[in-house]
């Protein structure tokens, strides 16, 4: 399990976890995800290859689209990141990133605050959208949250955000030490606790509710708007 993953240092026991990560995902029978997941890869070696690290609109409703698929479908988040304007997402995408690169809390909650500022974007998706450009920001799932502060519901709060990035850098930091090497970064760490949480989901049967089958410009009508995440 993913809380029993977080107590262990050994690199191998971790690089297993993220090994099995895509059988993991296709396991989960959801339509669209495994090719969502390699679009995302895509997207994060384009964006760091940028002279400016930035997002486009399309890259952005992809990372949604990502985001809504692995979890809870919610297609009118899905409608509000295709409204947002290619110019817009670029120029805020890059201030977000470079504010980032600086490093520490401060300026990772002000990035993520500003991200928050697009219509139905979340401390949560922010997160995500941050760990495109930068592999030390982990993407804030409820998985790997429950597995680095168990009993805890989370309030995606911004001090919440930053304490659970921190705490990712630094198993980073312990695995990277253990090994000897530099192939651990906070967005790896997320990824290896989310695959040992995924090692016990149950199979989803195709097309059932949450599989993805809704794609982008498919939003539905008349949803009740939920807190963003």
């Amino acid at each position: 399990m993913a809380q029993s993953l977080w107590e262990e240092d050994s690199p191998s026991l971790w690089r297993g976890h993220l090994d099995a990560y895509a059988e993991r995902l296709a396991r989960l029978n959801k339509d669209r995800l495994a090719d969502l997941d390699a679009r995302m890869a895509v997207i994060a070696e384009a964006v760091t290859g940028r002279a400016e690290p930035h997002l486009t609109s399309a890259e952005l409703v992809t990372a949604v689209d990502w985001k809504l698929t692995r979890g809870k479908f919610r297609p009118r988040l899905l409608g509000f990141a295709q409204e947002h304007a290619d110019e817009d997402v670029r120029e805020l995408s890059a201030e977000c990133f470079a504010k980032a690169r600086r490093g520490g809390a401060a300026a990772l909650s002000e990035a993520l605050t500003r991200l928050c500022s697009l219509r139905g974007i979340g401390p949560a998706t922010a997160s995500l959208l941050l760990s495109l450009g930068s592999p030390d920001v982990p993407f804030f799932s409820d998985e790997a949250f429950a597995a680095v502060f168990p009993g805890t519901k989370p309030k995606y709060t911004m001090p919440e955000l930053t304490s659970f990035a921190k705490a990712l850098q630094a198993k980073a930091k312990a695995l990277n030490a253990a090994a000897g090497d530099a192939a651990w970064a906070a967005r790896e760490v997320e990824r290896a606790l989310w695959s040992a949480a995924a090692e016990h989901m149950p199979p989803r049967a195709p097309n059932a509710a949450g599989g993805g089958k809704k794609g982008p410009g498919v939003a539905s009508r008349g949803v009740i708007r939920k807190k963003r995440r």
